[in-house]
């Protein structure tokens, strides 16, 4: 069993073709563990995170190419089919980012949640990842 350790989940965006039609094909998560593998672009709804108990999460975002800012608006659990409940609570910071206390027992199960971002501090954008507990 590897070591718990905070998770720091990157949203990168290609910030040159993105729209309100194509927020799918144009966003990637990726993170810091060795068990998780990047997402398929286009995929994000399909995304697991891997988090451990009584540890952070953070979401920070990135522009694929550019210096375009990337900034993770906030982070909640869907209300409809949140699935489990693993993140304690939310917190975004003046950053641009967004941290998460995980819960201090064994969760089951995936957490549906959302991501809203802006890009240049424009109009916020949702995306739809998951998490997953492990021991």
């Amino acid at each position: 069993m590897g070591e718990k350790k905070d998770t720091l989940i990157t949203l990168t965006v290609d910030t040159g073709k993105i729209n309100n039609n194509n927020i799918n094909s144009c966003v990637v998560f990726s993170d810091n563990r060795e068990e998780d593998k990047p997402q398929e672009p286009g995929n994000p709804k399909d995304y697991v995170s891997t988090v451990n108990r009584n540890k952070k999460v953070t979401w920070q975002g990135k522009a694929k190419e550019g210096s375009d800012t990337v900034k993770i608006l906030e982070v909640y659990r869907k209300k409809e089919d949140g699935g489990a409940e693993i993140v304690e609570k939310f917190n975004s910071k003046n950053d641009g980012t967004v941290e998460g206390k995980i819960k201090d027992k064994k969760v089951d199960g995936l957490e549906n949640y959302e991501v809203k971002f802006s890009i240049n501090g424009g109009d916020p954008y949702p995306v739809d990842p998951k998490l997953a507990m492990k021991d």
